[in-house]
């Protein structure tokens, strides 16, 4: 078993690495594989308890302006397929992960927030 995130799955399909691939990036398919959906997924943004943000939330719905002003953690694609393209980035301030569970750690963590399933 491996583990990739975002174009990785597909990358190691193609070169014959693994036999079968999961991966949730609609747009990062390829026309030389058979894409199949497993179950619907939706992502929301999230953040650490201890988080100012957290805080906002408890007042009401934490507004697009508001995230932007603070770290967002990223899912960064080791992969080329998706080199260039951010999804789901609001803010300018933004650290890059290498994994969801780093990403899920530094969130836990109060460093900043994140999109996740």
């Amino acid at each position: 078993m491996q583990i990739g995130t975002l174009g990785e799955p597909i990358d190691c399909l193609l070169q014959g690495t693994v036999d079968l691939a999961i991966s949730v990036g609609e747009d990062l398919r390829d026309p030389r594989l058979e894409f199949d959906s497993l179950a619907p997924l939706s992502m929301a943004a999230v953040v650490g308890a201890g988080h100012a943000l957290a805080l906002i939330a408890k007042k009401g719905r934490v507004s697009t302006p508001e995230l932007a002003d603070h770290i967002q953690i990223v899912l960064m694609d080791a992969s080329p397929r998706s080199h260039g393209r951010d999804y789901g980035v609001l803010s300018q301030r933004k650290w890059r992960v290498g994994s969801q569970e780093a990403k899920l750690a530094l969130i836990r963590a109060g460093i900043g927030w994140g999109r996740l399933p």
